[in-house]
């Protein structure tokens, strides 16, 4: 199964590519969402588009990008909990926990439910826990109280 990892940090995503990663994941591909990305970590790019992918309900595993204690700590749960603002808590734990145990066991990805958007016609679809101010979040209004003129990051 492959992983795409951090695709939110990814340099040349914007409004023109991100349905690359959309197809991708539809083809099977997985995409793994750095826990730091969404809380802000990795500046307000990453923050977008991370909350986004978990937004439309895209995303297979919630990691961190842990490169040691100091520079990059391992700060899932703060992860988990932002991302659980966007697709409930259920999801949330399967983002950290059900689908990654999955990977570890070896376990056929089939058997592993997916996430929101990719679920199956049959399957009973789970809405976003959209929180608190999201059209802002999606929508940036500039200084002046109007939507920005050129899309931020696109």
């Amino acid at each position: 199964m492959p992983v795409i990892t951090h695709p939110e940090r990814l340099t040349w995503i914007d409004k023109e590519h991100y349905g690359w990663l959309v197809d991708a994941a539809r083809q099977g591909a997985w995409l793994q969402v750095t826990a730091g990305a969404i809380t802000g970590r990795f500046g307000d790019r990453a923050q977008y588009w991370g909350q986004r992918m978990l937004a439309e309900g895209m995303v297979h595993l919630l990691a961190t990008d842990a490169h040691g204690v100091e520079r990059r700590p391992p700060l899932l749960a703060e992860g988990r909990e932002e991302a659980a603002k966007w697709v409930g808590t259920e999801e949330a734990d399967r983002l950290v926990d059900a689908r990654p145990r999955g990977i570890i066991d070896n376990s056929d990805p089939t058997d592993l439910q997916p996430p929101p958007v990719l679920m199956g016609k049959n399957s009973s679809r789970i809405r976003p826990a959209w929180p608190k101010r999201w059209l802002a979040r999606m929508f940036p209004l500039g200084q002046s109280g109007q939507p920005e003129e050129t899309d931020r990051y696109g």
